[in-house]
This record gives structure tokens, sequence and C-alpha cells, in this order.
């Protein structure tokens, strides 16, 4: 499925999409569950040195320029960041282990600290995270292989929303639906954080809901593809809101070196990104609005929406911060990426600006009237003054 604009597309959104750099398939994968005997992540020896491709597809530059995250703290649920990982420094709240199976700053998977760089990695040898001054509070949620279950998710949820994460990604997902992280979610809404999670687990291949994202107020991220394209029909997994770059999406792994990902959590993670971005430059605003932003200033796909695979499009951080929407305002703003079509609201726009043809006629008509005002006057005035012989009157 390609994504079109249904009404507008930045020129220069359309020709990244395609800059792919073809170093990154000789990059180490990255896992998100070990299995069998498989041992922990290694730090990486190649580095592919330029700046990789879902940047250039998600404006990361011109992004930059608007907003940094600042301010703004997303809580990460993942495997735990590995501690002294250089892009990370001063990044990274670590928050309490979940499992004791997890040790304290220690990432044995290495997905949770390739997820933290998308988001907010230093800038170095061609890579930046998206919103690199956002601050992490960490939670490893997982055992030391990858493995969680829904009360773990649940428990992380609610203490990244006690430490004051504004967003909360959950970039692990659970086939089990519990009424345990069902309420955790809900508490997190009503106390104003959005939860955003991956619609399918990476590599899922058979259709089957995943948790949370499966649940009402999550905002569930399909991951897209280097050329903006994705398969379509049902998506496997979740009921999908956005679409993100997910497909071998490139940066720095555990202590060094650059690896790969394929998959929804990776396009979850800059969904997340983009969402502290917004936070960062508009304010803070409720669940329900930021999700409202992040799917009206999306790229739409040519179909239907919510589209079974797509949901609302393809994530476009400037226009989710540079947009004014219709209810917020008599109008638009001008910006780069001109705001396009609306899902739930008919665009304002304010009356054309009268021409020159327009402009000439009112001034005839003008002139026209001040001329039968003269004879009028005359008609009365130059009588009277003919038979006094102009004298004053008294």
């Amino acid at each position: 499925m390609r994504y079109v604009r249904t009404g507008l597309i930045s020129g220069a959104l359309a020709a990244l999409l395609t800059a792919v750099p073809a170093s990154a398939d000789a990059l180490p994968p990255v896992a998100q569950q070990l299995t069998g005997q498989q041992a922990c992540a290694r730090a990486g020896r190649a580095a592919t040195g330029s700046p990789p491709w879902q940047l250039a597809a998600l404006g990361a530059d011109r992004d930059a320029g608007l907003s940094q995250g600042a301010s703004v703290t997303v809580g990460l649920l993942d495997t735990g960041v590995r501690t002294g990982t250089p892009q990370l420094a001063g990044r990274v709240v670590d928050g309490p282990r979940l499992l004791p199976a997890a040790p304290a700053g220690q990432d044995c998977v290495g997905h949770g600290t390739f997820i933290a760089s998308l988001i907010s990695g230093a800038a170095g040898k061609g890579f930046t995270g998206l919103a690199p001054a956002t601050r992490l509070y960490a939670l490893a949620v997982t055992d030391a292989a990858g493995n969680t279950a829904p009360d773990v998710i649940a428990a992380g949820i609610n203490r990244a929303v006690a430490a004051g994460a504004r967003i909360v990604l959950v970039s692990v997902v659970t086939p089990q639906p519990a009424a345990v992280l069902r309420a955790a979610v809900q508490r997190a809404i009503a106390a104003g954080a959005l939860v955003v999670a991956p619609a399918m687990a990476d590599g899922q291949t058979q259709q089957a809901p995943v948790y949370p994202a499966a649940y009402p107020g999550v905002l569930a991220v399909a991951a897209s593809g280097k050329d903006s394209t994705m398969p379509a029909g049902p998506a496997q997994g979740a009921p999908v809101d956005l679409v993100a770059p997910g497909d071998s999406v490139v940066g720095p792994g555990v202590s060094g070196g650059d690896f790969t990902g394929t998959g929804a959590s990776y396009a979850a993670a800059y969904v997340a990104a983009t969402a502290a971005l917004i936070d960062s430059y508009r304010g803070a605003m409720s669940p329900e609005a930021l999700t409202h932003r992040l799917e009206t200033t999306a790229v739409h796909p040519g179909t239907r929406m919510p589209d079974p695979g797509a949901g609302y499009g393809l994530v476009d951080p400037y226009a989710a911060m540079t947009t004014l929407l219709p209810e917020e305002g008599d109008g638009l703003v001008p910006s780069a990426t001109p705001p396009f079509s609306v899902r739930k609201h008919a665009l304002t726009v304010p009356p054309p600006p009268r021409t020159t043809s327009q402009t000439a006629g009112l001034a005839v008509g003008a002139a026209g009237l001040v001329l039968v005002a003269l004879v009028a006057v005359s008609a009365v005035v130059l009588p009277r003054g003919r038979r006094r012989n102009w004298r004053p009157g008294t």
C-alpha cells in the first residue's frame, strides 16, 4: 500500500522516503527475544557513518529546528537499557527492575537499548534520536531473555505514570489479555499519559491481537517499509492507528556500533518520539488530543480510514507540530508542510481577498453617488442665489 496525501504532501518528504543506504543490510540484527542458548547481545563493530533512511523519511533535520523533546519524560517499558551506553549518557533514568532475572543496568537482549537510542540518542556518526532532549524513564519488564507477562507490564505502566511520564511506550507485547493490564492502561490515560504500543510483535506471522495495543485508548503502531509501503489487508495483531518507519531501521546498539531492526516495536518508538516533540513544542495535551493531532496530520492512505493495515497513515512529525487544526482557529497557518485533509472536521477557509476588478467597480459606484448628490444640491441652491442677486440671506 502506497501512502498519498488526500490533500497536499511535502515534496521534500516524498523525495526522502526512498533514501536508503545500502550498507544497512550488512549490520547485525536486533532481537526482541533470545531463544534457546543465545548469548547476550554484544557491542557491534560495524557503523554506517551516514544518516539512516528513517531519519530522512521523518524529516529529522527540519523537526529539530522546532523541538527536540525537552522537558518531556517518556516511560520506556522494554528489556532494560545498558548502563554506560555512550549515546544515552545523561538521558536515561534507570527505574526499578520488575523481575529478579533482569539485573539493574543490564540489557542482555539489547532491544531496549536500541529503542532508547531511536528516541533520544545523542548525535554522532550520522545518527541522532528523533527527540534527543527527551528524558527516558527506563523500566525492564522482561527477564534476561526478553520474556514478559501482563502483570509485569501493568506494574511497569503504573510506575512510569507515577514517575511523571507524559508518554508511555510499551515496546514489548504479550498475546495474553489480563484485567490488571487493562486497568493499568485506563489509569494511565485518566492520569493524562499517552500509551503507545506496537500493533504486533516483531516478526509476528499469525493474525492475533497483542496487548496492550488491542485495548481501547492505546495508540497501536505498525511498521511501514523503506518506500513508505506495507502489505494491504488486515493487520496481523491489534487494530492499527498509525504507521511509522520500521523496516531495517538503523541505530546504535549496546555499548557502541550500529545495528538494524525490523518490526512494529521500532515504528512505535518513532511515534512515541513524535508525541514527545509535540508535547514539548505545543505544550501538554490530553492523550485524546495528542492522538487526534497525530492521526489528523499523518500522511493518509488513499483508502477509507482507518485502513485495516495502515490506520490513519504514516506519522509526520513536522506537520504534527505545525498544523493548525480547524477546531483550533479560523483558517490555516502557512508552513513548509501545508495542512491537509482532516478526519472529523471541515476546513474553515477565510474569505478570498477582493480582486482588482472588484475594487475598481466599487470606486466607480462611489463616484457616481457623489455626482448625483452634487446635481441634487445644485438644483436647489442655484435658483435661489439668482433670485437674491447672490446677496446673503438673513
